[in-house]
């Protein structure tokens, strides 16, 4: 379906390219972050995303957010480690 916004047309100049659908593979117009991947093209109305494509994002953005909270629990692990020998030291003189 097309954007109800009616999707952006300032081809990555004014926002940021997109990270999953940075150009329609029909009619060549470069999108920027603001035309999502589950909207048509702004401009041809085809599909940004095949079935096998849309699947894999989906898969590829589950094992990003995945790792993400892994890396965010190691990071408080450390920090919550780093305060408990902090507070256990003994001061310099």
């Amino acid at each position: 379906e097309k954007d109800p916004l009616g999707g952006c047309f300032c081809q990555a100049r004014s926002h940021t390219l997109s990270l999953y659908t940075p150009i329609c593979f029909y009619c060549g117009l470069i999108l920027c972050k603001q035309n999502l991947p589950y909207h048509a093209c702004p401009h041809c109305s085809t599909v940004l995303l095949s079935e096998a494509k849309s699947s894999a994002l989906i898969d590829q953005l589950e094992r990003n957010v995945t790792e993400t909270l892994a890396n965010e629990a190691a990071e408080r692990d450390r920090v919550a480690e780093e305060a408990r020998r902090a507070a256990g030291a003994f001061p310099t003189l």
